[in-house]
């Protein structure tokens, strides 16, 4: 009967850890969009924008992903405004994370992903291989060595092996939500969404211009 107690224990245990797995996000109107395609201009306008809403408030940002291309320059750009800002940065997989995206993800301080979200580690470059062929930013070794860097760095992020990571998505790492937070690169997944509205204070500044104008002075009275 103590077997018997014991055991059911454990599985209520087991149950009550798979029902609170997921978890309620809430939403407010500091959300930047990381789009499809992760271009050098389009990171560099997620960038402007993460470090606009940074010098508003120092509550949570959330980078709301559903990238599939980009290229490792790119993905870094971004993370280094991450980096950069005071306020937190939060992840938020929808519906999916694919190559630069999984990357950025990565340097966010949480990882959210919906139920059905994915995420994709995969082979990185530098720039495409048609620019490289014809008109190279940088010699070859150099491109490679970037990727490396940012392999190693990503893998920092995930407490992982930058080797191992890099195997990995050579194959295309393909990874569930579910998978994703039994392995830790996920934080949490979403189950429920809810609406936060924040006050946002302003200030009326009034200043005041001086403006010299230059004036001929007036005759003197005679006595």
């Amino acid at each position: 009967m103590i077997r018997f107690r014991i055991a059911l224990l454990f599985i209520i245990a087991m149950l009550v850890g798979i029902t609170t797995s997921a978890s309620a996000l809430e939403f407010t109107q500091r959300q930047v969009q990381l789009d499809k395609d992760l271009t050098m201009n389009a990171a560099r306008k997620v960038s402007q924008k993460l470090f606009k809403l940074n010098s508003t408030g120092s509550e949570p940002i959330l980078l709301v992903i559903s990238t599939r291309a980009g290229f490792a320059p790119a993905a870094m750009i971004v993370a280094d405004a991450i980096s950069a800002v005071d306020a937190p940065v939060y992840a938020v997989i929808q519906p999916e994370a694919f190559g630069v995206g999984a990357i950025v993800a990565a340097f966010c301080e949480k990882r959210y992903a919906f139920r059905n979200a994915s995420v994709l580690f995969s082979k990185l470059e530098y720039t495409s291989a048609k620019q490289m062929k014809d008109n190279p930013p940088l010699p070859k070794a150099a491109a490679d060595a970037y990727v490396e860097r940012v392999w190693e760095a990503t893998a920092a992020r995930l407490d992982m092996d930058a080797d191992k990571l890099a195997e990995k998505a050579q194959n295309g790492w393909f990874l569930t939500a579910e998978e994703g937070k039994r392995t830790g690169i996920i934080t949490e997944i979403v189950s429920k969404v809810t609406w936060v509205p924040l006050v946002v204070e302003t200030t009326e500044i009034k200043r005041t211009t001086l403006k010299k104008v230059k004036r001929p002075l007036p005759a003197e009275k005679q006595p």
